[in-house]
């Protein structure tokens, strides 16, 4: 069941509407104060939880294989009304420069178990078969639980947190764990770790119903400890709901799960938190705040709690969302501003429950507008067209709240910007500190460091307050890739000052514009310093996700020891010495030594040097030689002390040392990038790599490794190309269909002979023409590479066919050619050349074969060729009535169609009433049009169906096209039919204003009509709200004083007035939903119901109430009492017992005659090739057939024969008759075109005639000659 409830204010408080008219915009984008916003709440009917006690790893996933369907999940739009124009763009956003800063580049951490080197990095879910993944995961005290969409719902696995690569502990269908709709997931998945109940918590949405389907573990045990799944039913869809877990309420109990969603709207729930830690049976209330007009998708964002402290007792959760004051409010807003709302649930009692909006803050100004604001597509990819979506309407995952052992509370969020009006993401990041109410901003910057687009941000501080921030970049020279930077809590504000550190290099586009629609970034409860994060990345056109952690040195140290004072010298060839001094600190146990190839870092990590005097501090210095220094080649150097936990001193003084020796550095080089399968008929696998640079000077050249089975050693025995100086290799040697091979490429420095070690893999399989098989390559070496010239495919014109050339390239002549279509022989083909000459589609080559080699050799890829000589056509789009009163008309629309012959195109209609059409001059309607509509006015008749076909015609070719598309439509004036002339359903508690109620005898505080929602009491065949005169009272021995003791009630509720007089009105009904409660004895006298209209004169009784109750839908015949003032009413008398009278659904039908008019067709054309002539002496003798189509008379048109293109009229002969025939006893002396042209005789005439492409000729432009004034060329007769 559900009941209105409304949430508690403290203050004043108005419906949420927004500005009044009149107000500034200042005020209406900005709140200064705390306001209590008063927002109507459904609280639903509590769920009771389905239990899974088993073990997950018992539980099973649909694992996606090539070949099998791709899904794409919608993100839903919600148009607005009163969408903004277009936000006033920012040149460059204010914050970049501060972020781009020089004196930014020489602020770099050193690696090791540092910031920027990953301590875990590795494959997450891989592609599913799903678009977008939302990649989501949260770290516990023993796990991690990463989620992704996949084509059954989302997809969950379970890993350990071992170290440098976790272990997977189970993998398996989020949906498995749920029930009845939630059996079925759909996606959207959430992971969360509650800390301070030691639980996980999933989500996903289900695929059917308005579900979020939530799973919260029974311990702290995912894997074997069991779920409580619940099944929370929302009224719309809620897309993209994003979680924050929020342990304390209003009445000091276990807080509430929020959640935010995209429900036509922005939606926020408050699910109970404690009832579904216990497994009991869980409500859940919903409030709604103003969307932003110009996005077209929205949802806001709650916070969701790290760190071991929980909020202050009582304090409320937060959401928030950022305001582009330009884009949602126009050009000339004020400062752009992140609002924020509160919301203190009280589960004792939830209409206690207040939802508050606290002050806006306000933040530099930033442009929201990335390729528009409702544009799923706009960041670019290297090779390919499709952009990426950049999601610009949310404050990213996550919304991080953490309250620090010193008081301090802290907000960290992000979201995606313009950073220079040309559509360039960057991530604007923000820090709030203070606590409800006093939010304000600490810092924010927006990170963007060169021409890459970053966006799909996810952000986290640690217990030291400092803060990473993960993300996606792509750009048209970057495949979308994921990177991370930072900041340190010491660093200078609104700067992220740690190097970009990649976590995974892309090497390929993704296929869809959807990307992300999130990542997720957590933080480990195990020692609040360890960053956690999952994200979207490509190795291939097929998404994948990537799991890293990572975080800095110095979280959680206390006591940083000094930097240590560092000194080198060159001893001889290929070495470096370095000598430091003792720490200060006897807490020191090492000493790391730290090697870059550039100034200021990043470093390697090269050595660690014990400490030999532990306990000690200031005593002898250290010593380290690094022999692996190539010669020639700077190095620097710096070295850190270390107590071997959190505590990590500064780097050393940085030395430069540039060795003596020989080179001997392998070139820098990333390895193997891509392997495609190019589908050539031939099994051809083609390998890319990105160019390496030589350390020591010489050319590079790259070795290519082969072999059938993954993780192979590269060595001599799979080479299978040396010396390669291309960054591509198209390998055909002797490949098999359906095997897959995999690469690795090395580069080598010829200066030195160096190859480098990397063992980057990918591999493929070798496929045929359209993913069919392919033959394996001729291992003759005679035989030449062959390319067939033009590549297609093509699609030309018949008699504009190219001739095919065959290219050869190597191999020893000479050579045999054999062309071939369809892989048929083409008799005599046998030149080097050959010229097509085939109307259709067919696949050329040629086979090749040296006169000492046994096989031939073609061109893996056919050169497919579609001759054709008529447009391609879609057809009709659309036939629509388009009637009124005075005409019947249908419109028609098509797309244009496509034409590779010289046209131009022109279209032709046909009509019938009965479908298809037949394609004859007969049905033809027009003929010769240009355009891509046309109106049918001729001849239509009301309510009878049409079928219409329309072709189009190359003018060149004088070819139709072929489709068979035929739409039907039905001319009639709309106004006409079954129509509602009055509707009332009472869903507006505000519509009892237009009602005129009355009471009596006396004042009386119950039983009057009043509009109640309460389903105990409602009509048959209703929902929501309806019209009750509700006189139930307490018994004889209650308390009810209102009812009690009080004389009979009389009640009457009569509808506005309803004008019934109406054109054409054949009939009026009324229907309405009726429940009358009857039960005589009870008291003194027997209530009665009445139905009564109003026929203009006086009230006419309908319906009166029999002493039994009723409960259904009545309906009457009022045709005769209709009139412009038409109204009802119901009536409740003597309602003195405990009962009541309910309506609901009070609808007028009418049924009006209205029918459209018939434009007379014109008349009839003389037949095609009927016309036929003699001459007679100076006269020539005409006869035509006028037998098959009549009309009522003819004339005859002439003019000069050298004009005939243009059909220039000199004259003409009127009143030919109706025979047939005519003698044209004196026609001017020349060369005359003439024609006969039939007429109604009332100032129409016919077609003059119709062109080989059937248009018609002079258009629909009349002769203006016998006292013609228009011409209807629509009545053809063949």
């Amino acid at each position: 069941m559900r009941s209105l409830r409304y949430v508690q204010c403290t203050a004043l408080c108005a419906l949420f509407l927004g500005p009044a008219a009149g107000q500034a915009r200042e005020d209406a984008d900005r709140v200064t104060e705390p306001t209590p916003v008063a927002v109507a709440i459904e609280q639903i009917a509590e769920v009771t939880p389905h239990r899974f006690d088993g073990d997950v790893r018992t539980l099973t996933a649909a694992v996606w294989k090539p070949g099998d369907p791709i899904r794409e999940i919608p993100r839903r739009f919600y148009p607005k009304p009163g969408m903004v124009g277009g936000p006033d763009p920012l040149d460059i956003d204010p914050l970049v420069q501060q972020q781009q800063e020089p004196s930014l580049s020489g602020q770099l951490e050193g690696l090791g178990e540092t910031f920027t080197t990953p301590n875990r990095n590795f494959d997450g879910i891989g592609f599913t078969g799903v678009t977008p993944p939302d990649p989501t995961g949260a770290v516990g005290p023993n796990h991690y639980i990463q989620a992704a969409n996949a084509s059954g719902g989302a997809l969950v696995r379970i890993y350990d947190k071992a170290l440098p690569t976790p272990t997977q502990l189970a993998q398996f269908s989020m949906d498995s764990l749920g029930t009845a709709q939630c059996g079925v997931g759909l996606g959207d998945p959430i992971v969360l770790y509650d800390r301070h109940a030691d639980r996980f918590m999933l989500s996903e949405f289900s695929a059917s119903g308005n579900n979020l389907c939530m799973y919260v573990s029974q311990t702290a045990d995912p894997v074997s400890g069991g779920w409580y799944a619940y099944r929370f039913t929302t009224p719309s869809f809620p897309d993209y709901p994003k979680y924050g877990t929020w342990p304390t309420d209003a009445s000091g109990g276990d807080g509430s799960y929020i959640v935010t969603a995209n429900d036509g709207g922005p939606g926020i729930y408050a699910m109970d938190r404690g009832a579904m830690l216990a497994g009991n049976a869980a409500s859940f209330i919903r409030v709604t705040i103003p969307g932003l007009s110009g996005f077209g998708f929205e949802a806001p964002t709650p916070a969701d709690l790290d760190g071991s402290l929980i909020p202050p007792s009582g304090a409320p959760a937060i959401i928030m969302r950022h305001r582009d004051t330009e884009a949602h409010s126009g050009v000339g807003a004020p400062e752009d501003l992140l609002e924020m709302w509160t919301f203190d649930v009280d589960w004792t009692n939830t209409a206690n429950s207040a939802f508050t909006q606290q002050p806006s803050i306000d933040v530099a100004e930033f442009d929201s507008s990335l390729c528009g604001l409702t544009s799923f597509s706009c960041f670019p990819q290297p090779g390919t067209s499709v952009q990426l979506d950049p999601l610009r309407e949310v404050i990213m995952n996550r919304l991080q709240y953490i309250r620090h052992f010193d008081g301090t509370e802290t907000l960290v969020g992000s979201f995606v910007v313009d950073i220079d009006g040309a559509n360039t993401g960057g991530v604007r990041w923000f820090e709030l500190r203070g606590g409800t109410p006093g939010w304000s901003l600490y810092q924010e910057g927006t990170y963007s460091i060169d021409s890459d687009n970053r966006f799909m941000s996810s952000p986290a501080m640690d217990q030291s307050m400092n803060i990473a921030l993960a993300y996606n970049v792509s750009s048209a020279a970057t495949f979308p890739s994921l990177r991370y930077t930072g900041r340190e809590a010491s660093d200078p504000l609104g700067t992220m000052t740690q190097p970009e550190s990649t976590i995974f290099a892309g090497t390929a586009s993704n296929s869809s514009n959807r990307y992300g629609d999130y990542n997720h970034m957590s933080l480990d409860p195990e020692d609040d310093c360890t960053f956690w994060f999952t994200g979207e990345t490509n190795a291939s056109s097929l998404w994948k996700t990537q799991i890293a952690s990572f975080g800095f040195e110095g979280c959680g140290c206390e006591t940083v020891p000094a930097a240590p004072l560092l000194a080198a010298a060159n001893n001889g060839d290929n070495r470096v010495d370095l000598d430091w001094n003792d720490s200060d600190l006897a807490s020191v146990v090492s000493y790391r030594v730290l090697r870059s190839r550039t100034p200021g870092g990043p470093y390697e990590q090269i050595a660690e040097v014990t400490d030999t005097s532990p306990g000690v501090a200031g005593g002898l210095g250290y010593t380290f030689s690094d022999f692996d220094v190539s010669g020639g080649i700077d190095y620097y150097y710096a070295v850190r002390s270390s107590d071997g936990a959190a505590c990590n001193s500064p780097d050393s003084n940085e030395v430069l040392v540039t060795p003596t020796g020989v080179c001997t550095l392998a070139p820098v080089f990333g390895g193997v990038t891509v392997v495609n399968a190019p589908e050539f008929g031939i099994c051809t696998l083609q390998v890319s790599w990105v160019a390496g640079s030589a350390e020591c000077g010489g050319p590079v050249s790259y070795n290519v490794y082969r072999s059938t089975s993954p993780g192979f050693v590269a060595g001599p025995g799979n080479l299978v190309a040396g010396g390669v100086t291309d960054t591509t290799f198209s390998d055909l040697s002797q490949l098999v269909d359906g095997t897959f091979y995999y690469y690795q490429v090395r580069a080598v420095d010829l200066a030195n002979g160096v190859e480098d070690d990397n063992s980057v893999e990918r591999f493929n399989e070798p496929r045929g023409v359209g993913g069919g098989s392919c033959v394996s390559g001729s291992p003759c070496d005679e035989n030449p590479f062959v390319d067939v010239n033009p590549d297609g495919p093509l699609t030309v014109c018949q008699g504009n066919v190219p001739v095919l050339t065959a290219d050869l390239a190597g191999g020893t002549g000479p050579f045999t050619y054999q062309w071939t279509r369809d892989g048929a022989i083409i008799a005599g083909a046998t030149l080097p050349t050959y010229q097509p000459a085939d109307l259709g589609l067919h696949a050329y080559n040629v086979r090749v074969s040296s006169e000492s080699c046994p096989d031939e050799v073609f061109d893996g890829l056919d050169t497919v060729i579609d001759t054709v000589n008529r447009p391609t056509f879609l057809g009709l789009t659309s036939a629509t009535n388009s009637s009124s009163a005075s005409s019947c008309s249908i419109d028609l629309q098509w797309n244009p169609a496509n034409n590779v012959c010289p046209g131009p195109v022109t279209y032709n209609v046909y009509r019938d009433t009965s479908g298809p059409p037949a394609i004859t001059l007969e049905n033809l309607i027009a003929g010769g049009l240009t355009g891509t509509d046309y109106t049918d006015t001729a001849g239509l008749i009301d309510s009878q169906p049409y079928f219409y076909s329309a072709k189009a015609v190359d003018n060149t070719t004088l070819q139709a096209d072929d489709n068979l598309v035929v739409l039907s439509e039905t001319p009639g004036d709309p106004s006409g039919g079954m129509q509602d002339a009055y509707f009332e359903d009472f869903t507006d508690v505000l519509v009892i204003n237009d009602w005129a109620i009355t009471t009596g005898p006396g004042a009386h505080n119950c039983g009057a009509w009043a509009i109640q929602n309460d389903s105990s009491w409602i009509p048959l065949l209703s929902s929501g709200n309806y019209l009750i005169a509700d006189n139930r009272r307490a018994s004889a021995g209650g308390t009810d004083s209102d009812c009690l003791n009080l004389p009979s009630t009389s009640t009457t509720a009569t509808s506005p007035a309803i004008d019934l007089v109406i054109q054409g009105l054949q009939g009026v009904t009324l229907e309405v939903n009726v429940r009358f409660e009857y039960e005589p004895g009870d008291f003194t006298g027997d209530e009665v119901g009445a139905i009564d209209v109003w026929n203009g004169v006086q009230w006419i009784n309908l319906w009166t109430s029999a002493t039994a109750s009723l409960n259904q839908q009545l309906s009457f015949d009022v045709t005769a009492y209709a009139n412009s003032a038409f109204m009802v009413r119901f009536d409740y008398q003597g309602a003195i017992a405990d009962k009541y009278f309910s309506v609901d659904n009070v609808r007028v039908v009418t049924d009006v005659a209205a029918a459209c008019m018939t434009e007379a067709a014109g008349p009839p054309s003389v037949p095609r090739g009927s016309l036929d002539t003699t001459r007679n002496g100076a006269g020539i003798d005409l006869t035509w057939n006028a037998a098959t189509c009549t009309a009522t008379d003819y004339n005859l048109l002439y003019g000069d024969l050298s004009n005939v293109s243009t059909h220039a009229l000199q004259g003409s002969v009127c009143a030919l008759g109706n025979g047939g025939s005519f003698t044209w006893a004196s026609p001017p002396s020349g060369d005359l075109f003439f024609v006969v042209v039939s007429t109604d005789g009332a100032g129409a005439e016919g077609s003059w005639g119709l062109t080989r492409t059937l248009a018609e000729r002079n258009g629909t432009t009349p002769s203006n000659e016998c006292g013609v004034t228009l011409k209807n060329a629509t009545n053809y007769c063949e």
